[in-house]
Formats: structure tokens, C-alpha cells, sequence
């Protein structure tokens, strides 16, 4: 272990990371809650809106000996559901934990190798089948992941932008390719997988595993090695 690898590991035992969160009023996660319930979206809508309300609260953060960006600046998210509307959800159905999605595990493999452009031309794609059927639901999810794409793509681009202000060219080249396009080396792919499984948490999935993180990180790391 060397002494760039044992500075970042003090700092997780210390814990200083949580001097950066910030404490977000109370009154401002219940008034974006009710604004959701006055604006009657769809569940899929909302959980959209607060994405996009998560990732433009965050603050982008580089600290020193960082390699991999992306920390957590938003302490808490705000809630999809406003209490009244979880009574009436718990009497019709069991609530499982906090009632949000969790213990998922993505296929990150295929988007790290893609890249978020080439997962919004699929997207799109699919849209334009989905509006001739008039498939609404599918229409409004496919909508929604397009916008998901263009928020994380927007957060990595005020990390670049704060990469470059920094003098750190190498996390500016980085982010500059990830997320949009697929990861090229190893460097490239953990940076990809970070922004990802920073997403999800930023989406109210709060237990999100990692897979065989082995098996499709591994060519990353073998094309390394051969370069």
C-alpha cells in the first residue's frame, strides 16, 4: 500500500467525507414531495423529478490523491410519496423496509462497455416504436431514462469542468469519455462504474450490490496490462 492509497483510506476511517454532505432543510424535501402530488405524476415520473432534483443539488467534489470521483454531497433524498399517500399504500399492500427498491444488482457490463449515448439511442429507438402502439406506460418510462441519461450526463460534465479548473487533466480526460461513451481502460471503467452505482443511490435505491465485479472488469484490466 502506498502512501497516495493510505491518505484515501484514512480519510474513509475518519470519515471526513461527511463534512461535505449537505444539511438540506427538512421543510425543502416535504415541499418537493407535495409538489410532486399536486403536479399528479405517474410514480415513474416522480421517481424521475428526483433524480433530476438529487444530481443538480450535488456538488461536485475532487479531493486530493483522488483517482475515482464522484462524492456524495446530498445528505438525505426526499421521498416520492407524501405521508398521506404511504397510509393509503401501506393498507393495500406490506412494506417492505422503507418501501424503495434495494439488494439490486445492475448490469453495469454491458453500459460501461457502451456508454450512455449508445444506451440513449436504444432508448429512443424503442420510444418511437412504443408512441405508434400508444403504449403510454412505456412511453413514460423510456422518457424518463432518456432524461436520467442527460442528468448523470450533466453531473460528469461539471466534474469534468471542475477537473479542469483543478489542473487535473487526467480525471478531465476521463470524464470527458465516461459516461458518454464506453470506458477504454481499466481507469475509465471503475470511474464508469462509480457514476453508475452513485445513480442508482442518487435514485433511491439505497442497497445496491455490485455484481461479478471480477468477471467484467476483468478485460479492462487485462487490456492494461497488454498495452
Amino acid at each position: 500500500m502506498n502512501q497516495r492509497i493510505e491518505n484515501l483510506l484514512d480519510r474513509v476511517f475518519r470519515k471526513t467525507h461527511d463534512a461535505l454532505r449537505q444539511n438540506i432543510d427538512e421543510g425543502e424535501l416535504l415541499r418537493f414531495t407535495s409538489s410532486l402530488k399536486e403536479q399528479k405524476l405517474s410514480d415513474i415520473a416522480r421517481a424521475q423529478k428526483r433524480l433530476t432534483w438529487v444530481l443538480e443539488k450535488e456538488q461536485p467534489v475532487i479531493l486530493p490523491d483522488e483517482k475515482i470521483v464522484f462524492t456524495r454531497t446530498v445528505r438525505k433524498i426526499p421521498e416520492i410519496f407524501t405521508e398521506d399517500e404511504w397510509t393509503g399504500i401501506r393498507k393495500a399492500h406490506y412494506i417492505h423496509e422503507m418501501g424503495r427498491v434495494c439488494n439490486i444488482c445492475s448490469d453495469y457490463s454491458y453500459t460501461i462497455e457502451v456508454g450512455l449515448e449508445q444506451r440513449r439511442r436504444e432508448a429512443l429507438e424503442a420510444l418511437e416504436k412504443f408512441r405508434v402502439r400508444e403504449e403510454l406506460k412505456a412511453v413514460s418510462f423510456l422518457e424518463s431514462v432518456i432524461r436520467a441519461i442527460d442528468d448523470i450526463e450533466r453531473l460528469a460534465g461539471r466534474y469534468a469542468d471542475l477537473a479542469l479548473k483543478s489542473g487535473r487533466e487526467d480525471l478531465f480526460l476521463v470524464l470527458t469519455h465516461v459516461p458518454r461513451y464506453g470506458a477504454r481502460s481499466f481507469h475509465e471503467a471503475l470511474q464508469f462504474f462509480r457514476i453508475l452505482h452513485f445513480s442508482l443511490w442518487a435514485s433511491g435505491n439505497y442497497h445496491n450490490t455490485v455484481g461479478r465485479f471480477d468477471q467484467y472488469m476483468l478485460k479492462y484490466l487485462d487490456h492494461d496490462l497488454s498495452s
